[in-house]
């Protein structure tokens, strides 16, 4: 599932959250990525992102 939206002119963010079945008879792992993006100018911009795993609530960040 997905979502996102503009917050601002310059601000916007997208959430992601799925399921992943390994296929070695275990259940599925939860995922979510959270993301926050910048315009710096017309043509730059940057993101701040969260990403893991929800049942252990492991997190890990990317810029």
């Amino acid at each position: 599932m997905s979502a996102g939206n503009k917050i601002t002119d310059w601000v916007g963010y997208t959430a992601n959250f799925g399921l992943l079945w390994p296929g070695n008879g275990e259940g599925p792992i939860e995922l979510y990525v959270f993301n926050l993006g910048f315009s710096l100018t017309d043509r730059i911009g940057t993101f701040v992102e969260v990403y893991g795993r929800l049942e252990d609530f492991t997190a890990n960040y990317d810029t």
